[in-house]
Formats: C-alpha cells, sequence, structure tokens
C-alpha cells in the first residue's frame, strides 16, 4: 500500500518524469529572437544546469530496463510527448506557430531522447550530463562563417 502512495502504477518507477513544469518554465524564458529550435535547446540546458546531479547508474538502468520492456517502452514514449506537449504549449504562450512549436519540441526531444538511450547502452560512456550537453550542441544553430 505505501508503495502505491507514490507510484500510482508499478510501471513509474522505471518512466517516472517530473521535469516537464522546469522544462517548459525554461523554454519558455529564452528570448523570442532565437530560432524555435535553439530557444528549446536553450532551454532543456538551462533546465539541466539547475538539476541536481543525477544518479547515472540508476538512471542508466531505468532506461536500459524501460527500452527492454515493450510496455515500458511504450511508457517512456508517452512520457516524451507529454514532455513535448509542454515545450509545445510553452512556445505557443509566447506567440509560436503551433506547428512550429510542435515540430521544435518534437525534434530536440526526439535528439535528447535518441542521445539518452545510446548512452545508456554504452558501458564506457562518461556522466550522463556529458550526452545529454552533446546532444544538444548538435542541435545548436551556428551562424554560416
Amino acid at each position: 500500500m505505501t508503495f502505491f502512495r507514490h507510484f500510482p502504477a508499478k510501471e513509474l518507477v522505471v518512466v517516472d518524469d517530473p521535469y516537464d513544469p522546469a522544462i517548459a518554465h525554461s523554454v519558455a524564458a529564452q528570448p523570442d529572437d532565437f530560432p524555435v529550435v535553439e530557444r528549446v535547446r536553450r532551454g532543456l540546458l538551462a533546465t539541466w544546469e539547475q538539476l541536481e546531479d543525477a544518479d547515472d547508474a540508476e538512471f542508466r538502468l531505468r532506461l536500459q530496463i524501460g527500452a527492454g520492456h515493450h510496455g515500458l517502452r511504450a511508457r517512456m514514449r508517452e512520457n516524451s510527448v507529454r514532455t513535448e506537449a509542454a515545450i509545445a504549449a510553452a512556445l505557443t504562450g509566447r506567440g509560436v506557430p503551433a506547428f512550429e512549436a510542435v515540430v521544435a519540441a518534437a525534434a530536440v526531444i526526439g535528439a535528447l531522447t535518441a542521445a539518452l538511450l545510446e548512452w545508456a547502452n554504452d558501458p564506457d560512456a562518461g556522466p550522463m550530463g556529458d550526452a545529454i550537453t552533446a546532444a544538444l550542441a548538435l542541435l545548436e544553430i551556428r551562424s554560416p562563417r
């Protein structure tokens, strides 16, 4: 009974993600003059910098378990969809057209998810934070030289 006070469903032990409000707030706080993908990217970086150090070993195990089980993998995707929706809502609340907001949110969350799954399956990978910042760096909008 105590378990279900903390987790309404047992699969949430593996796939719970309480960060959507913080991510949405950080995305909404980005300057309006940045391209929309850059606003999402910078918002995620800002959120990551505010979080306490994660337990890499625990998170790696949660990702491996979730990715290796069909039902849990589906719940992980549902979490990603909720995160994308929170980001898109933050952007549309700042005047970004819905199409652009949804595509930007999905693109950045997709890249981050791919990076985290690769990180989880590489026993020689460094800290999770390095994988997060490296994935988001790949999406950085740079001026042509």
